[in-house]
């Protein structure tokens, strides 16, 4: 499809303009609007480059040629017509846009000289207002492609009218207010597209009732689209499907809901997200951050019940694991020593301190004291990022933190009980 556009008032040019190249329509224009277009950002064939001659006589010999009047006043339905444009190497315009000079509005007034008022008398605009409207016809019409024509005006027509509120033919940069605003403008021009694609024939009468029959049934215009919320962000909002990921302790609930009450303030979130569904809701409990990876995550509890496997699960987190140490064994300097030693990490790095190691890492290794980088391995939560940021350091602290008080007293009035009981 071709637009012939020339025109001396642009007011709104720029939305109807773009709505054609949206629509993938090809532009011809002559001397400033060409210009105005290209500012514009829009691809546009200037007329001297589909003529192959320049203006001529300061401008008034612009638009008369055969190349563009061939284009208007050809018969579509005329076979004649159509070998002729084809043999000439002429391609027929489809729309011709024209508005003329403001003869009438300055031809009294005192301001003006003569010359100036001559000027202002149009002779390319209105033969080309004449050429389309002797070639012009209606979608009923023989010589036309019928409805399919029509609907492409609609479409064009409320993307011209969405473009006088806000709608671009690029998308607002970043995030924010400003672009919910396009991409509600750009659903309802799909929608416009969608409804003219599926009643061929239907007018922007049509459109707007349909659009009424859908604001009164409250029934949002649907995008092809993914939008990223947290819980927090997602209440009062649906979507037909709902995907939570990453449901394992520590991210639900989150590792530092202390307490019964923030448990339940978890669990209440997770409600949020399963109800946010229409049709179908996906969870996923990844037990390794990455795929193949140290498997040392756990499925969040608010799942028991619904994966499977969840009573084997279960029952093996509560039988304590063989490699766990016994805290009762753990050295009460060395823990205070590590959790001192960790504070001042976690504040050099600006992060909360159970980011660098939680408390029973801590107990851990102060009831182990490993003494090499194969035994910190072998302490739950200890893996190997924190062996590389931290290994070194935590092994210091083991080597030169004093024993327990009192631990080789004890040692000592055991081996005198055994003795005396020998």
């Amino acid at each position: 499809m071709r637009a012939l556009i020339s025109t001396y008032d642009k007011t709104g040019l720029d939305t109807f303009a773009r709505g054609l190249a949206r629509l993938g329509w090809s532009l011809v224009a002559s001397g400033g609007t060409a210009a105005y277009l290209e500012q514009l950002g829009l691809p546009v064939e200037h007329v001297e480059a589909l003529t192959e001659s320049p203006e001529m006589l300061g401008g008034r010999v612009k638009t008369l040629h055969p190349r563009i009047h061939a284009g208007i006043l050809a018969r579509r339905d005329n076979p004649e017509d159509v070998s002729t444009l084809a043999e000439q190497g002429i391609e027929p315009f489809d729309l011709v846009c024209v508005n003329l000079y403001p003869f009438a509005s300055v031809s009294g007034r005192h301001d003006k000289t003569e010359d100036e008022i001559v000027e202002l008398i149009d002779v390319g605009g209105p033969s080309m207002l004449r050429a389309a409207a002797k070639s012009a016809r209606t979608p009923d019409e023989p010589g036309e492609s019928g409805s399919g024509t029509l609907d492409e005006y609609v479409v064009a027509e409320v993307r011209h009218i969405l473009g006088g509120i806000g709608l671009t033919i690029q998308p607002p940069a970043g995030r924010g207010a400003a672009r919910d605003r396009w991409e509600s403008l750009a659903a309802l021009a799909q929608l416009a597209e969608d409804h003219c694609a599926a009643s061929p024939g239907a007018g922007l009468a049509d459109v707007v009732a349909e659009l009424a029959r859908r604001a009164a049934a409250d029934r949002a215009p649907q995008v092809e689209g993914v939008t990223v919320a947290s819980l927090h962000a997602a209440k009062g909002l649906e979507w037909d499907v709902v995907f939570l990921p990453g449901l394992t302790e520590g991210n639900l609930p989150i590792v530092h809901a202390d307490g019964d009450e923030a448990v339940a303030e978890e669990r209440r979130l997770l409600y949020v997200g399963v109800t946010r569904a229409r049709q179908q809701v996906l969870l996923s409990w990844p037990l390794a951050r990455l795929p193949g990876g140290r498997r040392n995550r756990t499925p969040s509890r608010f799942l028991d019940g619904l994966r499977p496997g969840w009573r084997q699960a279960r029952a093996a987190r509560a039988k304590p694991a063989a490699s766990h140490y016994q805290f009762a064994d753990a050295d009460p300097a060395l823990v205070e020593a590590l959790r001192e030693w960790r504070r001042g990490v976690a504040r050099d790095a600006g992060v909360p301190a159970y980011v660098v190691f939680g408390d029973e890492t801590l107990r851990n290794i102060a009831a182990q004291r490993p003494d090499s980088i194969a035994g910190l391995t072998r302490i739950p939560g200890f893996g190997p990022g924190r062996l590389d940021r931290y290994g070194a350091a935590v092994l210091a602290l083991c080597a030169t933190a004093p024993p327990r008080t009192g631990a080789g007293e004890k040692e000592a009035a055991d081996e005198k009980k055994a003795g005396s009981r020998a």
